[in-house]
């Protein structure tokens, strides 16, 4: 009996050390900064991030680009727990950073800094597209350890930069130095005549004296004319001018107001994919009843609309689909949702007209288009 109250002790020794050296795995705590939840975390754009309210940017060494020359582009992430963890992006594998920008190898390597929890990625790049000139946004998600679980991953977006393309100077040829007179033809001419004709020319230079004001009147008269007549319609017709001026700018502050209040919006998804989608309607006559982000793809791919920024609207309409069922959204996410939506109102604006768009028959006999 002695020997199994013993052996009973043991075993019950043994599972108190166990229990004080080994820590389950569903007592880590997800606020952890070395603890990253899988829960939720999205297959691209995610580059192993993590903090609280992160932040990225782009950063160019020089303020205007020569074309065919390469330069150094980086990428900022501030506010980061993990700087010496964060993986680099893969330019070469976006597409549209693979349309405009070629990466020239070697790399720089990526600068560290802890202490003020930052990293930086440098790429030395040459440009490609001579007729871009915008830097395309970066979708960038990090994992946020103060928010509940589900709903950690937050995304954040380096926006878009203009750049300044100039042209690559010609290359300068030296000019051949004129070859030497033959001393023989300065004795063959006539000192006199030369003298003659010196002073000739010089008082039929004295007859013209008012020749510059013609010329001042031929190069400023028809601008100003021009200029007068341009001022005369728009004192004439100022009703057509200013129609003219709002027809196009009417539609983009409708959508800028809707993205705007679908900021406090319950469902927030919903509203900004509706507020684009309206916009996208009513801008190119899309058919109605597009309800997945293909469909809308397929439709602005028929009337050959520029590839640049479709890959941005792709992404943003299937995170709002997939996050319309998610509950109680937070703040910080819906307001890095709005600025991704600001960013790509921002470029379909850009996007020029296109003659190949469907006629909308609503317009017939003066009806407005539904």
């Amino acid at each position: 009996m002695a020997i199994v109250l013993l052996g009973h002790l043991v075993l019950w020794g043994l599972f108190q050390a166990a229990g004080q050296t080994l820590t389950p795995l569903a007592e880590q705590s997800p606020s952890d900064p070395g603890v990253v939840n899988p829960i939720g975390q999205p297959t691209q754009h995610y580059y192993g991030a993590i903090g609280v309210g992160v932040r990225v940017y782009w950063e160019i060494d020089r303020p205007a680009i020569v074309e065919g020359e390469p330069f150094v582009l980086t990428l900022v992430v501030e506010r980061v727990r993990n700087p010496g963890a964060v993986q680099r992006p893969d330019l070469r594998q976006l597409e549209p950073f693979a349309q405009c920008l070629e990466l020239v190898d070697p790399q720089p390597v990526a600068q560290v800094d802890t202490a003020a929890a930052s990293v930086r990625f440098p790429y030395r790049v040459r440009w490609r597209r001579p007729d871009l000139s915008e830097i395309p946004p970066l979708l960038f998600y990090y994992f946020n350890p103060a928010a509940p679980e589900g709903k950690q991953y937050s995304l954040t977006v380096a926006a878009s930069r203009r750049v300044q393309i100039m042209a690559r100077a010609p290359a300068t040829t030296q000019a051949a130095a004129p070859l030497p007179a033959d001393p023989l033809w300065w004795e063959l001419v006539d000192e006199e005549a030369i003298a003659q004709m010196v002073a000739l020319s010089g008082r039929r230079a004295g007859s013209f004296e008012v020749e510059p004001v013609f010329w001042l009147v031929g190069f400023i008269g028809p601008p100003l004319a021009a200029w007068l007549i341009y001022r005369w319609w728009r004192w004439r017709f100022p009703i057509a001018a200013r129609l003219a001026r709002l027809q196009r700018t009417r539609l983009a502050r409708r959508t800028v107001r809707l993205l705007n209040q679908a900021v406090h919006d319950p469902q927030p998804w919903s509203a900004f994919r509706a507020a684009i989608l309206a916009y996208l309607q009513q801008r190119w006559q899309l058919p109605p009843g597009l309800a997945t982000p293909d469909e809308v793809m397929e439709a602005l791919r028929q009337r050959q609309l520029p590839k640049d920024p479709l890959y941005m609207l792709h992404t943003l309409l299937s995170q709002w689909d997939r996050h319309r069922f998610a509950p109680h959204p937070l703040p910080g996410e819906v307001l890095a949702y709005h600025h991704a939506a600001m960013v790509l109102l921002t470029q379909l604006e850009e996007w020029p007209e296109t003659s190949t768009t469907p006629v909308n028959h609503n317009r017939v006999n003066g009806n407005r288009p539904l």
